[in-house]
């Protein structure tokens, strides 16, 4: 069969395909997983299934809600949290992406654990086009460039996709455990799932952890040795991060001439944080309130109240309105977060987050550090849409003014990765002749390029055509399938369009 009869045939046979299919999906039950290890979840976060999916079993251990001080997070947070046999915590949430839809955020702890912050994770997130973006996170180290995440991505259902990975985790404890590998499957939407939530709909953090057993062939030993190290130091890489802004908040206030007692008040501080609540820290060391006052804001932010985390450091800048540290918090890290992240119940497609990021910046006006927390923000954009050279020219004047920050170094060092590799992808993603018919197709929102396989040839050109008239491709310059990938950068006009 020539290339044109082909085409022709088979988008008449897409059409056909395509007029039941986005009411028949909205009315689908909830799909297993197949050969899921260890986890599994199913259905769509929209559907009353959902619900059901998430009644507490008996016998499910209790824990304490570490989650909030107010005992609420916003809706659909967290959606499983899972304990093994062998006392291993096992954490699934949804993950927004801006402009990229539902991701999924995985994360495994030991049996000491007291917080998320304790543990491995992974975050997964439909569209963003760089392969390596399947990010591995560890607590308070970047164990990226050490310890691979190994998965598959499988997209073959329309309006659904499925992941499955093996994570390199070692609890850390003094014990001698050996590292485990965890096999999960999970189905969820590639949609918003805030977006048939009410505004502002709360629901109560996690109480409990549902017990599940070990894989039947027990867990195997992952590939990286260097896992039992970085687990012998975890403990004191946090000790360490635990008094970070406690140190950079009173070198600050010393470069900015303040008092000279300062410096003994940092190491007070540091000696102070150790082990002890903010309250208990603030009522014992009641001259301390500014930094401390910083520190909860801290805290809340990165757990994601941000109104509450405003609200504390507005009320150190109001004790103390020259503490850069506040300011910082406030218009730098918190405004950035809060462009980047749709509150719940709204969008969060990439008009959306453009809106959010062009508000954020006609508030600023001439103030420096709002402008630094719109470049920040413009920064973050530019790397999840794969446009590394406008993600180091904001970096640039970010790292030289605020150095030492954990969230802009590490921004920087992927950016820095991913140019190096630019050049080797583009010679990748240059589609050599194949042997395989590709057909492009020619939507509202911009060209779809799709290699065909003879066996699933017409399922192939009707997800990518569902995933362009749902706006998953707003705002990206080209999309095409590539063999082994799932989604890739490279020139529509390249002589792909040539075999179609």
């Amino acid at each position: 069969m020539n290339a044109p009869r082909f085409v022709i045939a088979l988008l008449v046979l897409t059409a056909a395909w395509l007029g039941p299919l986005a009411p028949a999906r909205a009315e689908e039950a909830p799909r297993d997983v197949p050969a899921a290890e260890g986890l599994q979840l199913d259905g769509r976060l929209d559907e009353a299934a959902w619900a059901d999916a998430l009644v507490v079993p008996a016998g499910a251990v209790d824990v304490p809600d570490i989650t909030s001080p107010t005992g609420v997070r916003p809706l659909g947070l967290d959606v499983r949290l899972l304990r093994d046999a062998t006392g291993v915590w096992i954490g699934v949430r949804a993950d927004e992406s801006p402009g990229g839809g539902v991701g999924l955020h995985v994360f495994v702890a030991g049996p000491d654990a007291l917080t998320a912050a304790d543990a491995w994770g992974f975050t997964y997130r439909p569209l963003e086009l760089r392969a390596d973006r399947l990010a591995v996170l560890a607590p308070f180290v970047d164990a990226r460039a050490h310890f691979p995440v190994d998965a598959a991505v499988d997209i073959s259902q329309a309006g659904s996709w499925t992941i499955e990975a093996y994570v390199p985790f070692a609890p850390v404890h003094t014990d001698a455990v050996a590292p485990r590998r965890l096999g999960l499957g999970i189905l969820t939407r590639t949609a918003n799932v805030f977006a048939d939530a009410p505004a502002g709909a709360f629901a109560r953090g996690p109480a409990q952890w549902l017990p599940i057993a070990a894989p039947a062939d027990g867990w195997q030993a992952p590939v990286a040795d260097e896992i039992a190290y970085e687990a012998e130091t975890q403990r004191e890489s946090r000790r360490r991060a635990a008094f970070a802004g406690w140190m950079r908040a009173m070198f600050e206030a010393e470069a900015a001439d303040a008092r000279p007692e300062y410096r003994a008040l940092s190491r007070l501080a540091a000696r102070a944080w150790e082990g002890r609540p903010l309250d208990q820290l603030l009522e014992a060391r009641p001259d301390l309130v500014v930094p401390i006052t910083v520190a909860r804001g801290d805290v809340l932010e990165r757990m994601g109240f941000f109104d509450e985390a405003a609200a504390a450091y507005e009320a150190a800048l109001g004790l103390a309105p020259g503490w850069n540290e506040a300011r910082y918090g406030l218009h730098v890290r918190l405004a950035a977060r809060r462009a980047l992240e749709a509150p719940a119940g709204e969008a969060n497609d990439l008009g959306a987050l453009d809106a959010r990021i062009d508000a954020l910046e006609q508030a600023a006006g001439d103030d420096p550090w709002r402008r630094s927390g719109v470049d920040l923000a413009k920064a973050e954009r530019a790397y999840r849409l794969n446009d590394p050279e406008a993600a180091a020219a904001l970096l640039e004047l970010l790292r030289a003014r605020f150095p030492g920050d954990a969230w802009i170094v590490q921004l920087a060092e992927r950016v820095a990765a991913a140019r190096e590799s630019e050049p080797a992808e583009r010679r990748v993603w240059s589609n050599p002749p194949s042997p395989r018919p590709r057909v492009r197709i020619e939507t509202p929102r911009g060209p779809v390029v799709v290699e065909l396989f003879e066996d699933d040839a017409l399922q192939a050109v009707a997800q990518w055509m569902w995933l362009a008239q749902e706006g998953f491709y707003e705002g990206l310059a080209v999309h095409h399938t590539v063999p082994g990938c799932w989604v890739a950068s490279g020139d529509p006009g390249s002589a792909e369009e040539a075999t179609a």
